[in-house]
């Protein structure tokens, strides 16, 4: 519901429920009882709010990402082998920094 007014306590459920369900909104939204619309327009009227859900979203991307990484890495895979080398170390760089 649209411009429904939610409690501080509310937004905090939904930023944790953020991070337990991968960054899905609508998920979230849907555990912490708010709805969708409204926590768009919470984003607007609340910047701080908007950057500590995008730092939620951000960092479990990168957390999925880089455990991938590490999954092909030991299995063997020379091409996660090889970027991760290149990435930790500039002598794996075929041209340097």
């Amino acid at each position: 519901m649209r411009g429904q007014k939610v409690s501080k306590q509310k937004w905090n459920k939904f930023l944790k429920e953020l991070g337990k369900n991968i960054g899905l909104v609508g998920i979230s939204c849907h555990k912490a009882g708010i709805g969708r619309s409204t926590y768009y327009d919470h984003r607007i009227e609340d910047k701080e709010f908007a950057k500590e859900a995008d730092s939620i979203i951000e960092n479990f991307g990168i957390v999925v990402v880089q455990d991938e990484l590490m999954k092909a890495i030991f299995k063997g895979k020379g091409w996660a082998i090889m970027f991760y080398l290149m990435c930790k170390d500039e002598r794996w760089r075929p041209y340097g920094k």
